[in-house]
C-alpha cells in the first residue's frame, strides 16, 4: 500500500535584484534561508495600492495601479554603518530603506518617508538615489528628491512646475537612501544614443562635477545632478 505524501511549492523572490548592467560576466549563488520563527509580518498590497509602515516611522505607499496583481512587500531599515551604503563625497546621510517587491517593478513609483533626524537641519537640498552594484563599484543613483515637513523626508519626482522632465522614483526593489546635498545642485536632462543613432536604455551616465550617477530610462533619457 502507498504512502500518502503531502507537498507544496512556494514562488521564491531573491531579496536583492540585480539589474542588466552588473551581469557582464560571472555566475550568483543564491542560498534560501527560512525565517528563523514563524511569525513573520507580511504584508499584501494589490492594484488598489497601499502602505506599509514601520513602528521607527519609516514607510512605503505604493500607489493605486502601480501593480496589476497582488504581491508582498516589504521593508527594513539599513543601518548608516553598512558597509553596503556607498555615501558619496559632498552628501550627508539621513535615512535609508532596503524595499522587496518580489521581484516586482512598479508601473507608478512608490513614495518613500524617513525621519529626519534631529542633527539635521530641514533647510537645503534633499536626494534619493538607489544603491546599483555594477562589474566595477557600487553606484548611488539617482533617482527622486526628496521634500520634508514636519520632521519627515517624503520621495517626490518632479524637477519643478516649468519642467516635464521626472526622475525615475522607486520602481522596483532595492537600498534607497536619502541624502543631503552639501552644496546647491541643479538638473540636466538629456538622452542617451548608441553609435547608431538608436536611444540606449539602461545607460549609467556619471559626471565628474557630481558624485551621483543616472541610470537612462528605456527611451534612453535621463536626469543628472549638476552642480550650480
Amino acid at each position: 500500500m502507498g504512502q500518502e505524501v503531502l507537498s507544496a511549492s512556494y514562488p521564491v523572490s531573491p531579496s536583492m535584484e540585480f539589474m542588466a548592467i552588473a551581469l557582464k560576466k560571472g555566475i550568483i549563488h543564491v542560498d534560501a534561508i527560512a525565517p528563523e520563527t514563524a511569525e513573520r509580518d507580511i504584508h499584501i498590497i494589490g492594484p488598489q495600492g497601499g502602505t506599509v509602515s514601520l513602528d521607527t516611522g519609516q514607510s512605503v505607499i505604493v500607489p493605486a495601479h502601480a501593480l496589476s496583481e497582488t504581491i508582498p512587500v516589504d521593508i527594513e531599515t539599513i543601518d548608516p554603518d553598512d558597509p553596503a551604503l556607498i555615501i558619496p563625497d559632498g552628501f550627508t546621510f539621513v535615512g535609508a530603506l532596503n524595499i522587496s517587491f518580489a521581484n516586482h517593478h512598479l508601473d507608478v513609483p512608490a513614495i518613500l518617508s524617513v525621519p529626519l533626524p534631529d542633527s539635521i537641519s530641514p533647510e537645503g537640498q534633499f536626494l534619493l538615489v538607489k544603491m546599483v552594484d555594477t562589474t566595477e563599484k557600487t553606484e548611488a543613483v539617482l533617482v527622486g528628491r526628496g521634500s520634508v515637513e514636519a520632521g519627515t523626508v517624503t520621495s517626490t519626482y518632479d524637477l519643478d512646475q516649468d519642467s516635464d522632465a521626472q526622475l525615475p522614483g522607486v520602481i522596483s526593489g532595492g537600498r534607497y537612501v536619502f541624502i543631503k546635498a552639501e552644496q546647491p545642485l541643479g538638473f540636466a536632462a538629456g538622452t542617451v544614443f548608441d553609435p547608431d543613432g538608436a536611444a540606449k536604455p539602461q545607460a549609467l551616465v556619471t559626471s565628474s562635477g557630481v558624485a551621483l550617477a543616472s541610470l537612462a530610462g528605456p527611451d534612453g533619457q535621463y536626469v543628472a545632478s549638476v552642480p550650480i
